[in-house]
Formats: structure tokens, C-alpha cells, sequence
């Protein structure tokens, strides 16, 4: 779908809609919003004009849909938008360009919210939904720019025990305080999904290898060392973990899941090693 009409026009024509519309010029950044766009985001119009339209998307999918509506093509996707107060909105998109004298001047974009559960009601992290999105994100990208990435599969030890020591109130504390520990350790570019129990996961993209993946997870390590008090009662926590790094370990979201599953495992069966990476798990076979 393609718009024709003088700027002023453009901007006028949605401002009563329903649907929450962005009006971008060349270079990406906005230049209008309408009034549903400020409920949908949370920022006034003003705060909206002369940000890049792509910033608002949690991933790189609305900026390559911007810039594929400048160079003509129009797109329908669903993705995750950065509210103003920091949690996520579920929404599709439509985004097209807009054109002025016939000449493409800009990318419309509209976008509805989605129903559809993001975070860990617990814990407020993304959940395996939100997170399976930004693998295959993170996963175009990297193809894209042949660049390396790393997901690490955690999960805490005895957490069971936990529970049944200071009940399921005292373990809820336990597995915030655990998520705290771990949005304090590692990048602001990673993402932390907890998907169950005392399960995580870190999508950590941008890495250079199995190395900078290593890290990341003896950083894990070392973050949970200190001891949590809750109920009155001080325990040790412990995680385990399991690495896969793209390209080495698998070229799918699939095939790194369950490379990085398989390591996990090892390391749950180790009396010593806290983690595993399947390469080495790879090389030992």
C-alpha cells in the first residue's frame, strides 16, 4: 500500500484514527505521531518527533521495514515496541511508503497492540515467547553480517530443595533476586528469558566467538556466589550452565537450543564443572 498527499496532508489525515500512526521522513526519524501513537508508546508527540522510527522497536525490524519502505516496499510483521516505561508491547505493523509528488518522501508506519503475553509475570524478564522472536532477530542479523552469537542455558541448582525449605512465596523472592543478579552482570544487549521453574536463558548477541560466550557465563557464575537471605534463612545458589555459539554449534534457533540443552545437561551430570560449551562437549566425542 502506497500514500500520496502533501505532508501536512499526511500528518492531518491519522491524527484522529484509532490506530497508532508514524509519519518518518528519509532518513528514518519521525516527524508526526498521532494521538493513539502516544497511548500506544507512552511518549508525547513531541518526544516522538526527530527520533529514529527504529528505536521504538525492540529488535531490528521496524528500522529494516522503515528502510524498505524508502527504497519502495511495503511490509506487514509483528514485534515487540519499547514503552516508555520499559515494559514491552506486543504489536503488528504495517509500514509502506509515503509518497509526496509522486516521489517516495518518507515511510508511514501503523501499528496495533497485540494481546499476547511477552514477560515473566514473575520476574518481569522476557518470556520463551519474546525470546524465541529476538533469537530469530538476532539470527537474520547475523547472517547478515556474519557476525558470531552465543545462548546459555542456566538453571539453578536445588531450586526444588529451595522451595520446599521456604515454600513457593520465599522461592518466588529467591528467583527475583536471582533475575536481578543477572540483568546486573550482563550487557544491556543481551537478553534474560526465564522459561520456567529456575530455568533461564541469555541470547547474548555480538560476540566474537566462544570465548566472549564463555565469559559471559563464568560471569554468571561468579554472580550468584553471594549468598541470598530470604525468610530468614541464607542459602548458597549455584547455576549451571550450558553454551552454543552461532555459527559453530548450529546455523538454526533450533539446532542452538538444543546444543545449548545438551551442554547444560553435561553440566548437571559433572561433580564439578558449573558449565559446559557444546563445542568442547562437541571435541570430547
Amino acid at each position: 500500500m502506497e500514500f500520496t498527499a502533501t505532508r501536512e496532508a499526511l500528518a492531518s489525515l491519522y491524527d484522529e484514527s484509532p490506530t497508532a500512526t508514524l509519519l518518518c521522513e528519509r532518513d528514518g526519524r519521525i516527524i508526526a505521531a498521532n494521538r493513539a501513537a502516544e497511548r500506544l508508546t507512552g511518549y508525547a508527540a513531541h518526544e516522538l518527533t526527530g527520533r529514529a522510527c527504529g528505536e521504538l522497536s525492540d529488535g531490528v525490524r521496524l528500522d529494516w521495514a522503515v528502510r524498505a519502505a524508502l527504497a519502495g516496499a511495503s511490509d506487514r510483521f509483528e514485534t515487540a515496541l519499547l514503552h516508555r516505561d520499559a515494559h514491552l508491547v506486543r504489536i503488528e505493523c504495517d509500514v509502506f511508503p509515503a509518497r509526496i509528488a509522486g516521489n517516495i518522501a518518507g515511510a508511514l508506519v501503523q501499528a496495533r497492540a497485540v494481546e499476547a503475553a511477552l514477560v515473566d509475570a514473575l520476574t518481569g524478564l522476557p518470556n520463551r515467547a519474546l525470546l524465541v522472536d529476538r533469537v530469530e532477530q538476532t539470527l537474520m542479523t547475523a547472517r547478515r553480517y556474519r557476525y558470531a552469537f552465543g545462548l546459555i542455558c542456566a538453571d539453578l541448582d536445588r531450586f526444588r530443595t529451595i522451595n520446599e525449605r521456604i515454600g513457593h512465596l520465599g522461592g518466588d523472592e529467591v528467583l527475583r533476586i536471582v533475575a536481578q543478579r543477572l540483568r546486573d552482570t550482563l550487557r544491556g544487549s543481551d537478553t534474560i528469558s526465564r522459561v520456567g521453574g529456575g530455568e533461564f536463558i541469555v541470547l547474548a548477541p555480538m560476540i566474537d566467538g566462544a570465548d566472549d560466550a564463555i565469559d559471559l557465563a563464568q560471569k554468571i557464575v561468579f554472580a550468584m556466589q553471594a549468598p541470598v537471605t530470604v525468610e530468614g534463612r541464607s542459602f548458597q545458589l549455584q547455576m549451571r550452565l550450558g553454551i552454543a555459539v552461532f555459527p559453530q554449534d548450529g546455523e538454526s534457533g533450533d539446532d542452538l537450543m538444543a546444543a545449548a540443552v545438551r551442554a547444560l545437561a553435561e553440566a548437571k551430570r559433572s561433580d564439578r564443572a558449573v558449565w559446559c560449551s557444546a563445542r568442547s562437549l562437541a571435541t570430547e566425542r
